[in-house]
């Protein structure tokens, strides 16, 4: 089966491109054939067919003009790609939301059947993740995209906050997202967001992500005595105020015999930097962007991970990655982590933003060597079982069944 998968980057850029790349190794290790499509970029992967990529293009420009050119230029590049493969079924990821549309409109055209892996919230909040301001924003729920423009979510911009909502308006009217046949949700929590605000239940799957246990594999086994490393915890991700890391900062800061390593860059670590340099705060330590086998390898070593997260995790790749080496999760009680996360057995939750929530749990589990090791094992059981490769293949192709495709 020749199957096309759409990606905004080819490239690694995050957890989104984690899944997209380890589809595409699950559906070439089936038998199946790949076709990707993307944007283009000096760091793309290579691919026979990059020449069929589209030019990338400024999605916030405010020549409208300009824009629409490049979502034309973008399709008609589709097309060509079509006509030149054939094509049995094509599997959308984290596209952006100008360009999803247009590419909706041509694989209906030809007749391609549609399934799409939901990464964030694009379809029903106009800045795709819930969050503004600091805080969880459901504003826009229910189709209100009106306050998008009101409460200028784009930037504190009138304008392109406006375009955005009438934007939305126009998707939901014209019921493009209609021609999407199956909606790939990675958690039960953003299934019943979409379910509630009106779409049909009946075309959404909840599928965990699987997880190529490879990359575990390769991550440096020393045990903590051997490395000589101090105690430590351990946050894994973007330094950004949607993931609750001033949270995680500001508990740690009160806690001067607990050691925090932040490993990530983000918007935020400049700021979180100043804080503990300005306050003389010397147990957390950023440890900056890491490529992922040296990033796990500090995790290893650490007693447990703490994943803070403010905004509606869709997953939680991270959390998985955790568990998968071995190391109980704290984690917040926002999206879907408390899916991930079993609360006294393989980690616990705390309410999101708390402080003082937060605290009590590190300190409950911090110098505890026995209960640390009895979640670690469980975790690693836990994650082992819902992120199994071949379950997750079956249930897609328990979808592909459904859409009646010769497999």
């Amino acid at each position: 089966m020749n199957i096309l998968l759409l990606n905004w980057t080819w490239f690694p850029s995050g957890g989104d491109w984690t899944y997209v790349n380890s589809m595409f190794n699950l559906y070439t290790g089936k038998g199946h054939k790949v076709i990707p499509f993307s944007c283009r970029d000096d760091r793309n992967i290579y691919s026979e067919y990059s020449v069929y990529f589209f030019d990338k293009f400024n999605t916030e420009s405010k020549n409208l003009l300009n824009l629409r050119r490049n979502i034309i230029s973008a399709g008609k590049k589709l097309e060509n790609l079509i006509k030149s493969e054939r094509i049995d079924v094509a599997h959308l990821n984290n596209l952006n939301h100008y360009v999803t549309p247009e590419f909706l409109r041509i694989l209906s055209k030809h007749r391609i059947p549609v399934v799409i892996t939901v990464h964030d919230y694009k379809f029903i909040c106009s800045l795709t993740t819930f969050f503004r301001n600091g805080k969880v924003c459901e504003q826009c729920s229910g189709g209100k995209f009106i306050r998008c423009a009101i409460n200028k979510c784009k930037g504190g911009k009138i304008l392109p906050s406006l375009l955005s909502s009438i934007q939305n308006y126009y998707y939901n009217i014209s019921k493009i997202y209609d021609r999407i046949d199956y909606y790939i949700c990675p958690s039960e929590f953003i299934r019943q967001i979409f379910i509630k605000n009106g779409y049909d239940g009946n075309k959404f799957v909840t599928i965990y992500h699987f997880y190529e246990k490879e990359i575990i594999n390769n991550v440096n086994k020393l045990t903590k005595a051997q490395s000589k490393q101090k105690r430590y915890i351990t946050y894994l991700g973007r330094v950004e105020e949607n993931k609750g890391v001033r949270t995680l900062v500001n508990a740690v800061a009160e806690l001067p015999e607990v050691n925090l390593t932040v490993i990530g860059y983000g918007n935020l670590l400049k700021e979180m930097k100043e804080f503990c340099e300005n306050n003389k705060i010397h147990n957390i330590e950023f440890a900056g962007n890491r490529d992922r086998k040296d990033a796990l390898d500090i995790v290893m070593q650490s007693e447990f991970l703490v994943v803070p997260s403010i905004w509606y995790e869709v997953f939680g790749y991270t959390a998985i990655e955790g568990m998968l080496l071995g190391k109980p999760v704290i984690a917040s009680d926002s999206g879907a982590l408390p899916e991930l996360i079993n609360n006294g057995k393989n980690g616990f939750i705390f309410k999101s933003g708390s402080v003082p929530e937060l605290k009590e749990k590190i300190m409950s589990l911090y110098n505890d060597d026995e209960k640390i090791n009895a979640l670690g094992n469980y975790a690693r059981e836990h994650a082992l079982k819902i992120t199994d490769r071949d379950s997750y293949y079956e249930k897609i192709e328990d979808v592909f069944k459904k859409l009646k495709l010769n497999l």
